[in-house]
């Protein structure tokens, strides 16, 4: 009968190590399975190009992601996911066809001042921009470059970088711009206030 329970005692105590191994297997493959998702962002995300692109054009999957987007009352939730470039080329988009409420709802609407910029005020500026000049400028981009990165304190954030012939100049002459992202909740990249837009 002693024997018995000290069995017991071990397969007791076996079993929970199992359980334990099973639990730390199964928080292992979580992680994986995230890294591996990251990584998949990372390559579809960063792409250099040497071509001429416009950044407001959007393929097919993004025309799809900015009507969903626009069509559920700018629910963050239909971001879930899309990888910064995209936000960025819908960003633009929005811009020159001056949806100005979608292009709001793509970023981060608190100011380096730490204030909430509203709708009406953004909306405002936004209209006394000079289209042309914004057109323009985003009409020929090359050496587009996402960098993606994670501070100290675990915050995700993304910088897109291009380059771009500058209009009105010498024509040599190339100008750098860009936006920088961040995760304003778990997997969803907003556009930084005042970033480069």
């Amino acid at each position: 009968m002693l024997i018995a329970l000290i069995l017991t005692g071990c397969g007791s105590t076996s079993d929970l190590e199992t359980q334990s191994i099973q639990q730390e297997l199964t928080d292992l493959t979580t992680q994986v399975s995230e890294l591996n998702d990251k990584v998949d962002e990372l390559q579809k995300s960063t792409i250099l190009n040497t071509n001429n692109v416009n950044i407001y054009d959007l393929d097919s999957y993004e025309r799809i992601v900015y009507d969903t987007f626009k069509n559920n009352d700018y629910s963050k939730d239909i971001l879930f996911r899309v990888n910064a470039l995209t936000i960025c080329k819908m960003y633009w988009h929005a811009s020159i066809i001056e949806d100005f409420v979608t292009q709001y709802h793509l970023q981060n609407q608190i100011g380096l001042d730490g204030n909430v910029r509203t709708l009406e005020e953004y909306i405002s500026n936004s209209e006394s921009e000079n289209r042309n000049i914004i057109i323009e400028m985003y009409r020929n981009i090359y050496s587009l470059k996402v960098d993606y990165k994670t501070d100290e304190d675990g915050n995700d954030d993304a910088i897109i970088t291009w380059k771009v012939k500058a209009f009105g100049y010498d024509a040599q002459q190339e100008v750098g711009a860009g936006f920088t992202f961040l995760h304003q909740e778990e997997n969803i990249w907003v556009v930084n206030y005042l970033s480069g837009q």
